[in-house]
């Protein structure tokens, strides 16, 4: 919604129609427009050079990070943050391990892209969450 009130067009992606369902509301309170899809991000249709920018939060299946950077525009950004297994140790019964990053993972995972350049990659815990985050573009 905050990327639709910035100008963008916005393809929101998500298996939870709840979450979707939220989306649209806020995005009518503030006066914008979102597309969403429901469907699971591993279905969905990444179609080549389509979009200037890409963010994925909170979400990793490793499966599909070449159809991420497939389906940026040349110039286009993404943004990734997930949490990394330092996060068992702050909350237990957050999430699954194999949904968790390793430590210096993203950045590795993510160079081996040789289009993209990682801008900015960093592992930050704050007591309550930590997260791997990475700014990339691609050339």
């Amino acid at each position: 919604v905050y990327l639709a009130a910035q100008g963008y067009q916005v393809d929101a992606v998500d298996f939870s129609e709840v979450a979707l369902r939220k989306a649209q509301v806020l995005a009518r309170k503030r006066g914008v427009r979102i597309h969403t899809i429901l469907k699971e991000v591993r279905r969905f249709d990444f179609r080549e050079s389509a979009y200037d920018l890409i963010v994925n939060i909170h979400f990793l299946d490793r499966e599909i990070l070449s159809a991420l950077v497939k389906s940026l525009k040349k110039g286009g950004v993404l943004v990734f943050e997930n949490p990394t297994l330092e996060q068992i140790r702050l909350d237990p019964e957050h999430t699954p391990r194999e949904f968790l990053l390793q430590k210096g993972e993203a950045k590795a995972l993510f160079r081996g892209f040789p289009e993209l350049e990682i801008l900015v990659y960093r592992e930050t815990q704050d007591g309550r969450n930590a997260l791997a985050s990475l700014l990339a573009v691609k050339r």
